[in-house]
């Protein structure tokens, strides 16, 4: 089986994360995991950073930890994909969405800004073909919002962010609505590393590899 992570910030752009972008793409590599999506933060932590530079320069600061990472898994033997977590405020509570099947001319395109909302990110990656998961949905004050995604994380390992009675929760909704399930491990420091992602009988060579996989129900959440 090839393992996937699906969920993982680097220190050089999210501001939660203790480990740089090489540390985490060779501790994944000692784990065994073939593919590792970075999901840097798109978030007000993030905007407000960088709110003295254009959008361009800002969104290039934001790719850092992918690059850093991609050049890592060229070392280690790791195929390195770009993902996002951004940050959406919903009835005034900042919700976190990770998005599956996006380049860096989407970021680019399609920053986090304040006028970015979820009807409008929904719209987006439909018309685009990428995947929408909401993250979490029950950490802190986060919430479900089944109507305006693919799919949730039914399982996030990340101790700090899920609790097991969340899985029950996650699972109702999933099935009430139909949705897309994907598990992550969340990870920002060396104990969160490798303890959930996706298992598949075939390497995820490409963002489409996973986004295909994921739409076929084809993928193993790992536990």
């Amino acid at each position: 089986m090839f393992k996937t992570e699906t969920h993982l910030h680097t220190k050089e752009v999210s501001k939660c994360s203790r480990l740089s972008a090489s540390e985490m793409v060779k501790l994944y590599s000692d784990k065994g995991y073939k593919t590792v999506f970075v999901s840097d933060h798109m978030n007000s932590d993030f905007l407000e950073k960088n709110s003295n530079l254009s959008v361009s320069d800002a969104v290039s600061n934001f790719l850092t930890g992918y690059y850093n990472a991609k050049k890592a898994g060229d070392k280690y033997g790791v195929n390195v994909l770009l993902s996002a977590e951004y940050s959406i405020s919903f009835d005034g509570i900042d919700n976190h969405y990770l998005l599956y099947g996006i380049d860096e001319e989407f970021i680019y395109a399609n920053p986090n800004r304040e006028s970015m909302t979820i009807e409008k990110l929904r719209k987006i990656t439909k018309d685009m073909g990428a995947l929408l998961i909401q993250a979490h949905p029950f950490r802190g004050s986060c919430f479900p919002t089944p109507l305006y995604v693919d799919g949730m994380e039914i399982y996030n390992s990340n101790p700090r962010h899920f609790v097991k009675s969340d899985e029950e929760r996650a699972g109702k909704i999933i099935r009430q609505f139909d949705l897309l399930t994907i598990g992550g491990s969340d990870a920002h420091l060396v104990e969160d590393v490798a303890l959930s992602g996706i298992g598949s009988n075939y390497e995820i060579k490409t963002s489409e590899d996973f986004v295909n996989l994921i739409k076929n129900g084809e993928g193993t959440v790992l536990r």
